[in-house]
């Protein structure tokens, strides 16, 4: 997954193209796509801010029979 950053970069590109937009279709659109890349970021924050569950030093267990 992509940093956050990355994501609302996309939606900052697609608010200004529909900025430029005069067909109302167009505009509509690039502004639900930025809608997508906004919604991707909040869940790309999330991922990033808990770890994988692999990376979870308590969930390791050691043998004892080494």
């Amino acid at each position: 997954m992509r940093k956050p950053g990355e994501y609302q970069e996309r939606a900052a590109q697609c608010l200004r193209l529909a900025q430029s937009m005069s067909d109302p279709t167009n505009k509509a659109l690039l502004l639900e796509m930025a809608q997508t890349w906004v919604r991707l970021a909040e869940q790309a924050r999330e991922a990033w801010a808990t770890p994988p569950r692999w990376a979870i030093l308590s969930d390791i267990r050691v043998s004892s029979d080494q």
